[in-house]
């Protein structure tokens, strides 16, 4: 959507982000070799897969506080947890309170 509106207030040209646009580039991205003949086999994927690479590098270059990420995950899974487990006592006392 941010993407879209960028290039709108850009180009001047309207653009939509819906469930149709969405279905249409996962049918391009699955039949991507078909339509481009001179790709070799399995080129495609090799860039993908080293575009996600770079990007998950680039990702966790970039993140200013990325010694801390399994301590904060840590707490966040554990927050989690203690939520789950209140919720499930909360149900058990429920259905066996009034027996």
């Amino acid at each position: 959507p941010n993407l879209g509106v960028a290039i709108q207030e850009e180009v001047g040209f309207p653009c939509k982000s819906n469930e149709l646009v969405l279905e249409l580039l996962r049918g391009i991205r699955f039949h991507f070799e078909k339509f481009v003949s001179k790709l070799d086999n399995g080129a495609s994927g090799k860039a993908q897969l080293g575009l996600g690479h770079s990007y998950s590098r680039a990702k966790v270059k970039f993140n200013v506080n990325r010694q801390d990420n399994m301590i904060i995950q840590s707490i966040c899974l554990l927050d989690q947890l203690d939520k789950d487990v209140n919720t499930c006592a909360m149900r058990v006392k429920e259905w066996y309170v009034y027996c």
